[in-house]
């Protein structure tokens, strides 16, 4: 169900897009603008959300969540009935709220639920099911019609995202607890305590002539640098707004698909991105080799993107962005999340999106002057930034 309630706050980021490049003609500066207001709303909420996390409130979380999807939907329909531009504006910023609370309530779930140990696998099935989810609520809207979503269906779909959405509130309740986090940010400092001592207890066994190896270390931190994950951050997030937001103004207007095609494109990746995620084993996902295959891969598809007009072709190479995309996301956040002991994760997301803001504003001038090539470059060089958190890490 959290998994669910992921993918439906993705799709409807998917969906007002979309109603906003062809039901209100926005041009690609406009989207650009568009997601940089999202940004700029989401950055005082997540502070705000935040503790609510810290505090391990994930009912009132999910409480927030249920109730801005409702309004969220109400506006939405609103927007096409009375074709306003400015309501579109308000959907997306009521977007932020979903999307905040809903990711925050998930993670702090599993963060209090499980064992730090478990943290990984609990984030690989979320991810799954999440693009499982997507694929096929966006493969089905594709077959009903994007036109008669619009024109006649959508109050439908709004009730039943919105019972969805509070649906939720039978599954995700309040950890009782609540001491996990404790836990491993005690053992974090522990281990950080006691690296130190390694290289005494090394010298004083050579002192002695032992001849049984002995065990020096009592705990190991496999800490990532706070500053590479922070640059790795703004390479990734920034690619991925040059990449993302202008992407359904070039499917629409420059390879000329039909709106229903373009659902398609995006329901047809998810659906790829799935099929190989549960190809992929758990244990291989936070793995120092799987991490740097993912980031090879994520160079060559962006480079070979620009050239493809086929969309078949397309859905198949966003469905390998897709699954690359939540394992570099996966392995940076957990990173991110173990350097501070779990908490204040939502910081992950802030500096996330404040990176993103400056992408999303940017993107809509950036492909007016240079095109698909001029992104097709950025994205990958910014990409490479990544790379360094690569070497650092440490396999799961």
């Amino acid at each position: 169900m959290a998994a669910l309630n992921i993918g439906l706050v993705s799709i409807m980021d998917l969906l007002v897009n979309l109603v906003a490049v062809k039901y209100f003609n926005f041009s690609a500066v406009e989207l650009g603008l568009l997601n940089a207001l999202w940004t700029i709303v989401f950055i005082p909420v997540v502070r705000i959300m935040d503790r609510l996390a810290d505090a391990g409130r994930v009912r009132l979380l999910w409480y927030i969540g249920s109730s801005s999807m409702a309004l969220l939907q109400a506006l939405m329909y609103f927007s096409m009935i009375f074709h306003s531009k400015q309501l579109i504006y308000v959907t997306y910023m009521i977007h932020t709220l979903v999307f905040v609370s809903t990711r925050l309530a998930v993670n702090t779930y599993i963060f209090e639920t499980r064992d730090s140990g478990s943290w990984n696998k609990a984030s690989i099935m979320v991810s799954r099911l999440r693009l499982l989810s997507e694929s096929v609520i966006i493969l089905s809207l594709a077959l009903v019609g994007f036109s008669t979503i619009v024109t006649s269906g959508y109050i439908y779909l709004a009730v039943l995202f919105t019972l969805l959405h509070f649906s939720g509130l039978l599954v995700i309740h309040e950890p009782r607890l609540k001491i996990e986090r404790v836990l491993y940010r005690l053992e974090s400092m522990l281990g950080m305590i006691f690296i130190p001592v390694r290289g005494l207890l090394t010298l004083s066994y050579l002192e002695i002539n032992g001849s049984i190896p002995l065990s020096t270390r009592i705990y190991a931190s496999a800490l990532v640098p706070s500053g590479l994950i922070l640059l790795a951050l703004v390479g990734f997030r920034l690619s991925n707004e040059y990449l993302w937001t202008p992407l359904p103004y070039y499917l629409t207007r420059v390879l000329e698909l039909g709106i229903n095609d373009v659902l398609m494109v995006y329901g047809l990746g998810r659906l790829i991105a799935f099929s190989l995620y549960i190809a992929v084993r758990s244990n291989l996902v936070f793995k120092k080799g799987s991490f740097a295959i993912c980031i090879l891969v994520r160079l060559l598809v962006l480079m070979i993107l620009i050239n493809v007009r086929n969309g078949v072709l397309i859905g198949f190479l966003l469905g390998l962005i897709y699954l690359v995309n939540d394992i570099i996301d996966s392995n940076l956040f957990l990173a991110f999340a173990k350097n501070r002991g779990g908490y204040g994760v939502g910081l992950y997301s802030l500096i996330g999106e404040t990176i993103s803001l400056v992408g999303s504003a940017s993107s809509g001038y950036i492909y007016a002057v240079g095109g698909p090539s001029l992104i097709a470059v950025l994205t990958t060089v910014l990409s490479m930034l990544v790379i360094p958190v690569v070497l650092k890490s440490r396999s799961e």
